[in-house]
């Protein structure tokens, strides 16, 4: 972050992270940290945004990946309205 000051980078958007994986409620915590410690961050919450497509993610991995269309367009339209662009959903 410390190459992205918000004079010169007024929005830095993290998402957190989804997966059957023992790290990841650690890097989900220093990810949702971010927006407390640096005024330009945006945090997207994917783990409990996911929630709400779990039948559209792969079941071979576990629910990491995106299987369907519609999955990927949920995961867009998250990103589109994280940067202000309401616009560009679908």
């Amino acid at each position: 972050m410390a190459a992205l000051p918000p004079d010169l980078t007024p929005l830095v958007v993290f998402l957190t992270v989804k997966a059957p994986r023992g790290w990841i409620a650690d890097n989900n915590t220093r990810i949702r940290a971010l927006a407390a410690q640096y005024p330009n961050v945006k945090v997207v919450d994917w783990e409990a945004e996911a929630q709400q497509i779990l039948g559209e993610l792969s079941t071979s991995d576990g629910g990491i990946h995106l299987r369907t269309a519609y999955a990927k367009q949920f995961y867009a339209n998250l990103i589109f309205d994280a940067i202000g662009r309401p616009d560009l959903k679908k």
